[in-house]
């Protein structure tokens, strides 16, 4: 995907969207008339006099606070100027996609991006709506901005379009992506230049000398900051929570008092308490964007360790700061890109779920060349919503935890898909004919399908039937695992992910334990690729 593509992609949604927008402001348009003729026909019908009626409507009863009257009015003026309002922001639009791609080009880079889906016409039917004509918003951050862009974007290029917006090598993972789903053999003389190069994996012993050595003092640092974060939120938050309780409490209890003796002031000072809990969260507002700008500010200086420090204390830049530089510590040549992961063709490609029209979140994606094999591994988040359903029903959860996908150097004709014994997963497609293999151990903890035995045994061999168990015991992983299309897909199915790091964890705590897990993690994956590699020859 390039800067021009992307544009004419935003181009192409925001007219979709507009379009769908235009059709619904008609559709209630519709009813309104609808209504408002309904509405004058029974004051023909019953003889009302419809500007008296209204007075009295506006006019409020004679107990009744003196602002409500002015509440329904303003309610009312902002239903009529809301579509007026909405229009003239879409029509906003191109120029924030120029403006976007513009900085972009100019070497901005999106340092956060959100997505949600927005379903442009519902048909309600009792319990269970039909939702359709969904729209993808992307809200999109660059360097640090307060305020994102919302545009509109096809789901299909979501995954290529963070990759893009956030600086990743885009020549480079094409280049691997071609390399693991073309189906010709054009990568050949590559291939052979590449294993040339080999990268052992280190022990872990070594590892630990590499964070005393490159990232000891960052990481203490890290953990001081993360540590006062926590202290003042353990306090300011029960705090503002037992006020705001405290507050509520006492002027519901003088309401009920009040109401009880017929003193009504108490609900008179309704506004005031409103005003009050305006003001409480303009204040939080007010705060959160001074710590956006103050981290903005910070990390705009020159000074590597300080800016560095503070910013992977907020958050994002932690994978930039530890985590890109163990996974280069790792292979100094894969590509790290905190906001990439696949698509969902890559995802459907594997075989092991239906085919369904996916929701597709993710990130942390590391691509590239280890020892000749190309790969691509990330944390995935699939859910899947049903147009058949009740409003308050959450998606389907079907796939939570890391995906890696791995491609051999020579060709197999069989699929070969391995499913855990105790999975959870029941969006999992699979009809092949089970295969029993000769490992005990292995047999009780998954099954195995496949389309032809003898190459089912050629492709899981001791040594990687060992590997996936010791993962899957010491990692207490879901594992699927699909051999097809002269590939390896594996998704762990973990409900957590390798790359983050809880609110109450210390990346120092016990001898960097969960720097030292993570490690271990991602080396046991690039590990798998130097077994199936070692293995190789026997599809001669």
């Amino acid at each position: 995907m390039t800067i021009q593509e992307l544009r004419e992609l935003f181009i192409k949604e925001h007219k979709r969207d507009r379009r769908l927008i235009f059709i619904n402001y008609g559709i209630i348009s519709f009813i309104v008339l609808l209504v408002l003729g309904l509405i004058a026909f029974l004051f023909y019908a019953t003889n009302t006099n419809p500007i008296q009626a209204l007075s009295e409507a506006f006019g409020g009863r004679e107990h009744d606070p003196w602002y409500v009257k002015y509440v329904l009015i303003a309610i009312m003026c902002g239903a009529v100027i809301y579509p007026f309002y909405h229009i003239w922001k879409l029509s906003k639009r191109p120029q924030k996609i120029e403006d976007l791609l513009s900085r972009i080009e100019s070497g901005a880079k999106a340092t956060t991006v959100h997505d949600s889906k927005e379903y442009k016409v519902t048909i309600p039917l009792l319990k269970v709506n039909i939702k359709l004509c969904p729209v993808t918003m992307a809200s999109i951050y660059l360097d640090n901005d307060v305020k994102p862009y919302l545009l509109p974007i096809n789901s299909f290029y979501l995954a290529d379009m963070k990759i893009l917006l956030s600086g990743g090598n885009v020549q480079k993972l094409n280049e691997i992506k071609r390399a693991l789903y073309a189906d010709d053999d054009t990568e050949t003389s590559t291939q052979q230049e590449v294993e040339k190069i080999q990268t052992p994996l280190k022990t872990t012993e070594e590892f630990r000398t590499f964070l005393n050595e490159n990232l000891k003092d960052t990481i203490v640092e890290i953990d001081k900051q993360r540590g006062f974060t926590r202290k003042m939120t353990m306090i300011v938050v029960p705090v503002v929570i037992l006020a705001v309780l405290g507050i509520a409490g006492y002027y519901y209890y003088s309401s009920i008092k009040g109401a009880a003796a017929g003193d009504y002031s108490v609900a008179s000072s309704t506004p005031l308490l409103l005003l009050f809990f305006g003001g409480i969260t303009a204040i939080g507002f007010g705060y959160s964007y001074f710590v956006r700008w103050k981290h903005k500010k910070t990390t705009g200086t020159q000074s590597v360790s300080d800016s560095d420090i503070y910013a992977a204390a907020a958050g994002n830049s932690l994978n930039e700061t530890v985590f890109r530089k163990i996974i280069k510590f790792i292979n100094p040549t894969v590509e790290y890109m905190p906001m990439g992961h696949v698509g969902l063709p890559e995802f459907l490609e594997s075989g092991l779920y239906q085919e369904k029209n996916y929701n597709i979140h993710g990130n942390d994606q590391i691509s590239g060349r280890h020892n000749g094999v190309p790969f691509i591994m990330c944390e995935l988040w699939v859910t899947h919503k049903r147009n058949f359903s009740d409003e308050k029903d959450k998606p389907d959860s079907v796939f939570s935890g890391q995906f890696f996908v791995a491609k051999f150097n020579k060709k197999f004709s069989s699929s070969v898909y391995i499913k855990p014994r105790k999975g959870s997963s029941g969006y999992t497609h699979i009809t092949d004919e089970k295969i029993k293999l000769e490992d005990p151990e292995f047999m009780d903890m998954f099954d195995v399908y496949g389309t032809d035995q003898v190459e089912a045994r050629y492709i899981l061999t001791p040594s990687t039937m060992e590997r996936i168990k010791n993962i899957a015991k010491r990692t207490k992983g879901e594992f699927y695992i699909a051999f097809n299309n002269n590939k390896i897909t594996i998704t762990n199915n973990s409900k957590n992910t390798k790359f983050g790091v809880g609110f109450f964890d210390s990346l120092t705590k016990d001898d960097n334990k969960l720097l030292v897990d993570f490690y271990e993690t991602i080396r046991d994956q690039f590990a798998i690729i130097d077994d199936l590699k070692l293995n190789v020859k026997i599809w001669g």
